[in-house]
């Protein structure tokens, strides 16, 4: 017989102690909860997960407390390892529990960080707006809705209704509301709830047509047609919902789909009414029919992020005051936090409330609870760090993947501004990463960009170029040329940069400037005098492969590396030689050069052993792949052609004193000390100032963290710099404004958590290989004495056998070794008379010891 599987182990002991269950799917369950008693409607969510061979418990009393899980547990003479069907220690257990548990952002998390082990936080109250929405906008009131009131003996009106129960008589008992969206009729009884056997005794009390009638348990909903309903969506979509809860789309199914009811929702955000976002069609209905306006997304609330059209969030909330009903339940504290993340930064307020008392959503608030008490308040939710805040997390995050890549995060990144869900748009549509596009994108912009645009000198007394370097990590063949074809596509533009690879550090700055003759006479030498001419002001260098940066870096006096870290600084390029014809120099400010390339995890050490000279310190890294939770389905797919998101005759045009700049070789030693070549420095808000301060300030009292993060704030500069460039709506793009310092904050905190986990895989692949050598090693000295033991029996055999071939005789020792004994065992001839003569019994006897072994005779016994 066959182990209990985790569910089964926990219905089992509900039923044991007495406890109601109630089966809403396919492993998904409802129980009373054994703490909270009397619980008379099941309020603990029971799912089980047939992938991680586990059951989650989740009690709806406070959805985020995992130590109410516990105590739940311990009611029922359960513990953690109980959830798993595999067997494994308690320890463990609770530790994998912990990362099943339903996601919190960061908000959330330090909320609950200060609440005491085991208590709930008690929520307040949501002061209810008074219905605003005229009965002539709800719908129209049906002639089954009409029979249903004629039948109870009540008027037919908009919004909850009282009557006497047909079932148990209890005067002003049932709840009844007519959903005209729904197309159907809701009813609560609160004597007899609302559950199936209420649902056939109320049906028959009404005579209405079973097929029709339907209960989830807390209220009966009865529709007026046995087809159910159709929502319909602006842009085609089709969803219908029969009685029996299927639910199918039909129309326009792929792709991201608009708001439903949208123009009317906008109709009174524009008004500034408070508008409502529920979980489905469904909650959206009975909250018009009670007076309010609601909206809702396609697809189920699990699925916000991936099927809701951000456009369609901005054009009808944009400004509006929003409430958002979270449901009770796992898929709810999901999409909670893919609200926050796509309204927060369109909507002008954004207020989360959740059904009070035992009621799961909107429908079983409005039905079960008091009028004007269905809803109380939810903490705030924080989608991203203020920009003061660190770029990197400063709270251990439970919802991150086991590589420490708190992906939800960084999804969020893509909602923050309009232009970034078209770069993720473009990306995913294009098969490709929407973190590497976005990267390589970076890139290109910096590269447009003229060099005389810099970052101001915060640290030091020279302005600091905007030269990006990035890394592309991923597989061999995963995603890195996509990623860099679907940048160009949204930067077609990069005013004609050089874009090969590179040969040897000394050839970087050719790519730059030529020496060409100079005009005005004279001579270097015997030959005529020459200057330096620009030829190309910008370079963007693309390497397939790190390895092949590798190779050249590898190369014995290579100075390719040490190049690198001074182009990527902005400092001047090239080397004085001895002969003036000879010498090739690019002066700072007088080049830009970008570079891309892919790294594969495992070749990540070519940079990495560049660590001394700061080289893996100055690159941004992001993945060549997306992650599963996100990627689009075959139904979301559309190729097509990639529309320019930015226009290179925005940018600033290169100056044409650079030629000045290069004959010089130093804006100090032009004319006018620069006043022909003028920098142009972006402008930075006192957010960035500050953490600019700090950051330097730590690092000169000895402060500093990881070495990997030195050149950190610097990155973090120049991304900010380069974000503006990327909004086509933006009027002054050399400004950065506190959005642009707080996203630039989430992009270094990115790149850090992909150099992260290359930096881990590198370690493991390092302790792998000296594993390996050592294994080797070790193999080797066994085979090595295991070799030497069968010369030594080979020997003391030949030896032997000499012997006996003489019986009598004696023999020196070294004569015996020159006896006809191979030349590879004669090293082995005295140890090997030695060890014959303490065998027992000995088969050779010393018959006369000499000084030198090689001099002592030896006869067969």
């Amino acid at each position: 017989m066959s182990a209990p599987t985790s569910i089964e182990r926990v219905l089992d002991a509900a039923r044991a102690r007495g406890l109601k269950v109630r089966q809403l799917h396919a492993d998904d369950y409802m129980m009373q909860c054994p703490v909270h008693e009397p619980d008379g409607n099941p309020s603990v969510h029971v799912t089980y997960r047939p992938g991680e061979a586990c059951t989650v418990v989740c009690d709806q009393h406070d959805a985020t407390n995992r130590h109410l899980t516990l105590e739940i547990l311990q009611a029922l003479k359960l513990d953690w390892p109980d959830l798993y069907d595999n067997p494994r220690s308690r320890d463990a257990a609770r530790k994998a529990y912990s990362r099943l548990w339903p996601r919190l952002d960061r908000g959330e998390r330090r909320a609950l960080a200060g609440t005491p082990e085991g208590k709930a936080v008690e929520a307040a109250p949501f002061t209810l707006p008074t219905a605003y929405v005229p009965d002539a906008k709800r719908g129209t009131l049906s002639e089954a809705f009409r029979t249903t009131c004629a039948r109870l003996g009540v008027n037919p009106a908009y919004g909850p209704l009282r009557a006497v129960c047909p079932v148990c008589g209890e005067a002003d008992a049932l709840r009844i509301l007519y959903a005209p969206l729904q197309q159907a009729t809701l009813f609560h009884c609160r004597s007899c709830g609302g559950n199936a056997d209420y649902a056939a005794r109320l049906a028959s009390a009404l005579q209405l047509d079973a097929a029709c009638v339907v209960s989830n348990g807390m209220e009966v909903m009865a529709y007026d047609e046995v087809r159910g309903v159709v929502y319909e969506y602006a842009d085609g979509l089709r969803v219908s919902r029969s009685p029996a809860k299927q639910i199918r789309q039909h129309g326009t199914t792929r792709g991201r789909h608009p708001l439903w009811l949208a123009e009317q929702v906008a109709e009174y955000a524009r008004a500034g009414s408070p508008v409502f976002v529920v979980e489905g069609e469904k909650d959206a209905a009975s909250l018009w029919a009670c007076g309010y306006a609601a909206t809702t997304a396609a697809g189920g609330g699990g699925n916000l992020a991936r099927t809701l059209d951000p456009a369609s969030v901005r054009a009808v909330l944009s400004g509006a005051t929003v409430v958002a009903v979270v449901d009770r339940d796992e898929t709810g504290c999901k999409w909670r936090s893919q609200v926050a993340a796509l309204l927060h930064p369109a909507v002008r307020s954004l207020t989360f409330v959740q059904a009070t008392g035992t009621a799961h959503d909107t429908t079983d608030a409005i039905m079960a609870n008091t009028p004007g008490e269905w809803f109380e308040l939810l903490p705030a939710v924080r989608t991203v760090p203020p920009a003061s805040a660190a770029p990197v997390a400063d709270i251990p995050d439970e919802d991150a993947d086991n590589d420490g890549m708190d992906v939800e995060r960084f999804e969020r990144f893509w909602l923050e501004a309009p232009y970034l869900t078209r770069i993720r748009d473009a990306a995913r549509q294009s098969l490709a990463a929407p973190w590497g596009v976005f990267m390589a994108l970076l890139a290109r912009v910096a590269t447009v960009l003229p060099p005389h645009v810099v970052v101001p000198a915060f640290v030091g007394a020279a302005p600091a170029s905007l030269n990006v370097f990035v890394a592309l990590v991923g597989p061999s063949g995963k995603g890195k040329g996509a990623c860099e074809s679907v940048a160009g596509a949204l930067l077609p533009d990069i005013r004609d940069a050089v874009t090969s690879q590179p040969g040897s550090g000394e050839g970087l700055v050719t790519m730059f400037c030529e020496r060409v003759a100079d005009e005005s006479g004279g001579g270097d030498g015997d030959g005529p005098r020459t200057i330096l001419h620009c030829t190309n002001r910008r370079a963007l260098l693309s390497v397939p492969e790190v390895s092949t940066l590798g190779a050249v870096m590898g190369r014995q006096g290579s100075t390719l590396a040490g190049e690198l870290t001074k182009a990527w600084s902005g400092e001047p390029l090239g080397s004085r030689t001895k002969y003036a014809a000879g010498t090739f120099r690019a002066p700072r400010y007088g080049y830009r050069l970008c570079l891309i390339t892919g790294v594969q995890e495992g070749n990540a050490g070519v940079l990495f052993n560049e660590a001394d000279t700061g080289l893996p310190q100055r690159f941004l890294w992001a993945g060549t792949q997306d992650d599963e939770r996100h990627a689009i389905d075959y139904e979301q797919w559309g190729p097509g052609g990639v529309m320019p998101l930015a226009d290179a005759s925005r940018f600033p045009e290169d100056l044409r004193s650079i030629q000045s700049l290069y004959r010089q070789g130093d804006r100090w030693d032009m004319i006018g000390h620069g006043d022909g070549y003028p920098l142009t420095q972006v402008r930075y808000p006192e957010a960035a100032r500050r953490d600019t301060f700090e950051e330097r300030r730590r690092n000169l009292v000895g402060q500093a963290g990881d070495s990997l993060d030195a050149h950190g704030n610097l990155v973090r500069l120049k991304v900010a710099a380069l974000l503006p460039w990327l909004d086509p709506d933006r009027a002054a793009p050399l400004t950065v404004t506190d959005d642009d310092w707080r996203l630039s904050g989430e992009v270094l905190a990115y790149s850090q958590a992909v150099r992260r986990r290359c930096m881990e895989a590198e370690r493991a692949r390092r302790v792998e290989t000296a594993a390996d050598y050592a294994r080797l090693k070790k193999a080797a000295s066994r085979e090595a004495e295991d070799e030497q033991d069968e010369l030594r029996e080979r020997t003391a055999d030949r030896v032997r056998r000499f012997l006996a071939k003489h019986p009598g005789e004696s023999f020196a020792a070294r004569d015996i070794r020159n006896a006809h004994i191979t030349a590879s065992l004669k090293p082995y001839v005295y140890e090997a008379l030695e060890a014959m003569e303490r065998e027992k019994p000995p088969r050779v006897e010393c018959v006369e010891e000499a000084a030198l072994p090689g001099a002592s005779k030896w006869r067969a016994v």
